[in-house]
Parts: structure tokens; sequence; C-alpha cells
């Protein structure tokens, strides 16, 4: 009996683990993540004080405050996340036919610069930052938590759901809205870079 009991443990645990985080999932999430960063990145290869600083209007963000609303935005959407896995009760997945079609509408809509968004005050830019050098890093820090999380979690990320912007989505549909996220502020300062008046880089 005893040794029946060790035979079913590795059995069962095996089965625990298959209910967790897909690895389909989880390359699809580091990967959207890691393409944001990247995205930003490259935009902000050659970006000059006066160019991070440059501002058309006084309702626009600079490149500077992009990247302090998008360090901000990464500790909320991962807080957001935290207490959703902590506090959330787990529910029946979606159908995969539908976990698909709300992954992409998720990716595309947030991702929209034609729909406008108005940030919430704890994500809104407020000057943190000395410059460009010094908000690169922090959301480059708190990327590279995000991505590092999702590599090691195993909790079953599409059985936790919570309201969104966009409507209920479940955890790892959170993950592809801030990589969303992140490549609509990376549209945003390629708009700023294309403005007339845009500082040269010289």
């Amino acid at each position: 009996m005893r040794h029946g009991v060790w035979t079913i443990l590795p059995l069962l645990v095996t089965s625990l683990l298959a209910e967790g985080y897909s690895e389909a999932d989880r390359r699809k999430a580091i990967n959207e993540l890691e393409e944001g960063h990247r995205l930003i990145s490259v935009l902000l290869e050659t970006c000059t004080v006066s160019q991070s600083s440059f501002k058309p209007d006084s309702k626009t963000w600079s490149i500077l405050e992009i990247l302090e609303h998008l360090a901000l935005t990464e500790d909320l959407l991962f807080s957001t996340i935290q207490q959703t896995l902590e506090n959330g009760k787990p529910t029946q997945e979606r159908p995969q036919k539908e976990q698909q079609a709300l992954d992409q509408l998720v990716l595309k809509t947030v991702a929209d610069r034609s729909q406008k968004a108005t940030a919430p005050e704890r994500a809104t830019p407020k000057g943190q930052y000395r410059n460009l050098d010094e908000a690169r890093l922090a959301f480059g820090e708190r990327r590279s938590k995000t991505i590092d999380w999702v590599r090691a979690t195993q909790l079953p990320l599409r059985k936790y759901r919570a309201q969104s912007p966009v409507g209920e989505l479940d955890v790892h549909q959170w993950l592809l809205l801030l990589a969303g996220h992140t490549k609509r502020h990376a549209q945003q300062i390629e708009e700023l870079m294309r403005h007339p008046e845009y500082p040269t880089n010289r």
C-alpha cells in the first residue's frame, strides 16, 4: 500500500504542474514583453537631452515623461496581477479559441493609438526622474522583474481574472495588456520624433 502511494505521488505532481501556466502562453507573454522593451530601447538609442524633454504643447508628454509613465504603469499593472492571484478565486478557463481571440484583441486594442485613453493619477508622470538615463533604467529594471516572474511562475494564470479597461481578462491577458501598452507608447514616441518642431540631433 505504501509503495502504491509513492507510485501515485509523482503523477499527482505532474498533473498539478500541467494545470499551471502553459509553456506556449509563457513564451508568448515573454516575447511580447521583450519586444515592447526592445522597441523603446531602439527608439531612444540616439535621443538627446533636448529631444527627451521636447513637448509640442502643454498637453503632450515628452519622451522623458512617457518613460516615467511606462515605469509607473509597470508597477501599477504588476501590482494588479499580484493582487488578483493572491486575493482572487480560480475559475474555469475559457475555451482555447475564445482565449486566443481575446488575446489578439487585447494586443490590438491596447496598442491602437486611434483610441484615446487617459492615464490614472498613479501612472501620471510627475517629473520623478532627472534625465532619460534614470527613466530608462527604472523602466528596464521593472520590465526585467516582470519577465523574470513570468519565466518562473507555475501558477495557472488563465484561471484568475480581473476587470480591466478592455473588459474582464485572465492574468495572462493582463501581461499582454502590459506589453501592448508599451507598444502603444513606442508609437507615441515615434509621433513625437516625426513632429516638425522636434529638435535635430545636433
